[in-house]
């Protein structure tokens, strides 16, 4: 029986409850690597508070490196919940995908290779290597948790790729084809004092047009569109390669009708939009670079939605109890 307690309102928050299982296979006893207090349970698993630092600390260095030291109290989502309390869910949710699958590919038979198994030690290895004395000591890291650790994660990477080999890997041009245009944009409205747009007036609407056609004239005649359009545009982006889900969401769907409507070399007409009006230029009607990796994030995305499935009816059978109060007291500005 697991109790969350608040002493400072002599209050039970949570009650939970593991069951135990005596009939443990060898490879869960890891009772050699672990240290400090008893963090998570996940079925039959259970993580220490040695080998949650490892994970925790980290994707603390990563967001640092990125967002620097001062981040960890900051509301991220204006509702009280704060970055540092982000970070330690998303590495406890981290730390149980993991277990479950680690368990799941001992039942299924699947281990690492003896490959598999060197490169896990040859990371740990680096990785401890690179520690601090203070931390080793601090959190009780070993180079043999740490080789438990990557063992993990790479057995994790097997089974995934295990179980989605089989993901549909056809995807169609018309799904994936991207575009590359240029575009000359001019506004039908006028700044006012305050950065906000105001209509002109109906003169001015006049010689906006007129600059328009006169621009259009030009680029039918231009050999260099995008020098044309930088003298020219409006707009701060004068290219932009897209597809048939992910065009410019500050035009209008005309403005991606047109797009793909046009040949490589081929300039549009005049489109309006709540922006104004444009000139579009087809730089390629098939960027292959773009085509080939949106098809890749596809297929990928496939694989992630089915390896989804297979996990959401793994994590059923697992009861996981988590030492909420352990983990939420937890600093990330030590």
């Amino acid at each position: 029986l697991y109790v969350t307690y608040d002493s400072g309102n002599s209050t039970v928050l949570s009650l939970s409850y593991y069951r135990v299982d005596g009939k443990k296979q060898n490879e869960e006893i890891r009772d050699n690597t672990a240290s400090g207090e008893l963090v998570a349970i996940i079925g039959d698993t259970k993580v220490y508070y040695n080998e949650a630092m490892v994970y925790l600390k980290s994707a603390q260095a990563n967001y640092e490196a990125e967002y620097g030291k001062g981040i960890w109290d900051v509301d991220i989502k204006g509702d009280g919940t704060t970055f540092g309390k982000m970070l330690r869910d998303e590495v406890m949710d981290q730390i149980i995908e993991l277990k479950v699958i680690r368990s799941e590919a001992l039942k299924e038979g699947i281990i690492l290779e003896e490959e598999e198994i060197a490169q896990a030690n040859a990371y740990a290895r680096e990785h401890y290597n690179g520690l601090t004395r203070e931390d080793k000591e601090k959190y009780h890291i070993t180079e043999e948790l740490l080789r438990q650790v990557y063992s993990d994660n790479i057995l994790a990477e097997k089974v995934f790729e295990k179980k989605t080999i089989n993901v549909d890997t056809r995807v169609s041009d018309y799904e994936a084809r991207q575009v590359t245009v240029q575009h000359i944009l001019i506004y039908n409205s006028n700044l006012d004092g305050d950065g906000n747009r105001v209509p002109m007036t109906v003169q001015e609407r006049d010689e906006a047009y007129n600059k328009v056609l006169g621009l259009l004239e030009s680029a039918k005649e231009a050999d260099d569109f995008y020098a044309l359009a930088e003298a020219n545009s409006q707009a701060k982006t004068i290219e932009y390669t897209f597809g048939r889900d992910n065009a410019p969401q500050e035009y209008a769907e005309a403005f991606a009708q047109a797009a793909f409507s046009l040949r490589t070399g081929e300039v549009s007409d005049i489109i309006t939009t709540d922006y104004g009006w444009h000139i579009i230029y087809c730089v390629s009607d098939y960027n292959e670079d773009a085509t080939i990796k949106v098809k890749e994030n596809i297929i990928e995305k496939r694989r992630y939605d089915e390896f989804g499935r297979v996990f959401s009816e793994w994590s059923k059978n697992y009861d996981v109890v988590i030492n909420n109060e352990l983990w939420d007291s937890i600093s990330l500005k030590d």
